[in-house]
């Protein structure tokens, strides 16, 4: 993210992570964390809804789309997948 930036980090799988908090800080970046997904969503939805001009392009994290419920196994896998 960018200066004055967000950056949301949900489900955390370990108890332990490095972080470059000096950087962040120097940024004044906002770490927003959530260890279960207790109340994680409505902080993402407006994390997600700010307005473009601040230089946020979700856009630009979004490989594939998938409409239909089906398609939930072809995502997984997608998402398992290692680009060559």
């Amino acid at each position: 993210t960018g200066p004055e930036g967000k950056v949301m980090v949900i489900g955390m799988g370990t108890s332990v992570y490095t972080l470059p908090v000096s950087a962040a800080a120097l940024r004044e970046v906002d770490l927003l964390g959530s260890f279960r997904y207790a109340n994680t969503y409505p902080a993402a939805m407006e994390v997600l809804s700010t307005d473009s001009d601040e230089g946020l392009a979700f856009s630009k994290l979004i490989t594939h789309q998938l409409d239909e419920l089906d398609a939930t196994e072809d995502a997984l896998s997608m998402a398992c997948k290692k680009e060559e």
